[in-house]
């Protein structure tokens, strides 16, 4: 890994624009800020460091912010010269190697329904901007009942290739080895496993055939730019952290909260089949991932459950399990979405190293995922069954819809009234132990206890 100074930075800015290097930074709390004012395209997070792509767009921003931010530019190292680079000698082959394309992905599912029409459904889930079909597989036993309904996603990001191939294996094991697998068979036949191996179906086909580096879907806006970041446009807490109002970003939230088609398409599949649990899959890190992404403030109150199953597929997989907002916070994810709204156990595991791991990689890769999907399967089958809402449950609640109303893109005092009403019933004991709980940050522990105070005396004042 080079370092790079900023006399080298000048030497990058002036060479040739066909190379797009990615750059790493250390994850502090200023190169974050300075990541999120110029809604640089981040391709990899970890508690150590922030990488990203150093193109023509992040040049022009980094020099316009001047020379208050030379520090940033000294701690900055340069992790590959050219992002495109990992994606030339695949995109040489006509089918893209041991990579899927979006074809095959629907000629294996469609197959996979007829070989094993008994445990296995191939289903439309919805259709995208250029007006592709977004298939996925519906595999469980249709003569039991009762059955658990799970979802596993891949390829959010079109650039994430890695990402649509777990789930294909995953598929692979479970039919291949029903028959002759005991683990397999009642993991099939206690089940219902929606498989969307690639959600962002355009983006995908136009990182594997046009531009490697393409992040968004392919919707074109009124303001100029295509593509809108899906991973950044479901509905809850859209906007308020880690995504980017400009169409040109690779982070765009886009105009409203679910207006894409394939975000659409995921809460249609709720709709339907009411998942328990849900895996997204994305590249690269070695994380598992889970609520809060939008914010590092406070642990979700079911953060005990999550760490529990979460470390169980990390040790599998041999990556670091954690929180995702500890990283770097975004929002409008699929994990707080499906956690906030419909009480899903979500999580997002990164799988990697590189956005393509090279061919030999992939298989010990899908043979870890597909192993830690089995212990998904078995483990978090009804993962809240023993959360029993007690008082000390019911304030951890409150506090979380304290810390929603505080943290809106826009505040609302109505909900912030709302939120206080509902936390001043409980004593400031009560309270300390369920931030404590929580391990809630002390910045705003302590904004909430003066808010409180502040809340009480108005109320006060009225009453007189």
């Amino acid at each position: 890994m080079k370092k790079l100074a900023i006399s080298a930075l000048i030497l990058l800015n002036t060479a040739s624009v066909m190379a797009a290097p990615i750059m790493r930074v250390p994850n502090t709390a200023s190169s974050r800020s300075v990541i999120n004012q110029l809604s640089l395209d981040y391709t990899s997070r970890t508690p150590e460091y922030i990488e990203f792509v150093y193109d023509e767009r992040a040049k022009q921003s980094l020099i316009d912010l001047g020379n208050g931010n030379a520090s940033f530019f000294k701690k900055t190292d340069i992790t590959n010269k050219d992002a495109d680079a990992q994606f030339d000698e695949l995109r040489k082959l006509n089918d893209l190697g041991i990579y899927h394309t979006y074809q095959e992905i629907v000629n294996e599912l469609t197959q996979y329904s007829k070989n094993y029409a008994n445990i296995a459904n191939l289903i439309e889930v919805g259709t995208t901007f250029e007006g592709r079909t977004i298939y996925g597989i519906e595999i469980g036993n249709k003569s039991t009942k009762d059955k658990v309904p799970f979802l596993i996603m891949g390829t959010h990001h079109a650039r994430e290739w890695i990402a649509s191939e777990v789930p294909m294996a995953s598929i692979k094991d479970l039919l291949e080895s029903y028959t002759s697998d005991d683990q397999a068979k009642s993991i099939v036949d206690t089940s219902t496993i929606v498989y969307v191996p690639m959600l962002n179906v355009d983006g995908g086909i136009y990182s594997r055939t046009s531009k490697a580096m393409w992040r968004k879907n392919r919707n074109a806006n009124n303001k100029g730019g295509v593509g809108v970041d899906n991973n950044r446009n479901y509905e809850y807490k859209w906007g308020v952290s880690g995504a980017s109002s400009s169409p040109w970003s690779d982070t765009y939230k886009g105009e409203t909260p679910m207006s894409e088609n394939e975000n659409q398409a995921i809460d249609k599949l709720y709709q339907k089949y009411k998942f328990k649990s849900a895996v997204s899959f994305h590249s690269y890190s070695e994380l598992v991932l889970w609520p809060w992404g939008y914010t590092s403030a406070i642990q979700c109150k079911d953060n005990e459950i999550f760490e529990k199953i979460g470390t169980g597929m990390s040790k599998i997989m041999g990556y670091r399990p954690m929180q995702s907002a500890d990283l770097y916070p975004a929002a409008g994810d699929s994990d707080d979405y499906l956690y906030a709204k419909y009480g899903v156990l979500a999580y997002t595991i990164e799988l990697g190293t590189r956005f393509v791991p090279s061919e030999s990689r992939v298989p010990i890769i899908n043979a870890k995922g597909s192993k830690a999907l089995r212990y998904f399967f078995e483990n978090a089958r009804n993962p809240f069954k023993d959360v029993v809402d007690t008082k000390e449950y019911k304030v951890l609640k409150s506090l979380e819809y304290t810390v929603y109303a505080l943290e809106r893109s826009e505040l609302d005092e109505s909900t912030l009234q709302d939120a206080y009403e509902k936390l001043a019933k409980f004593s400031k004991k009560e309270r300390e132990h369920g931030m404590s709980t929580l391990k809630m940050k002390f910045r705003v522990k302590k904004h909430i206890e003066s808010d409180l105070k502040a809340y009480s005396r108005y109320k006060k004042q009225n009453q007189e």
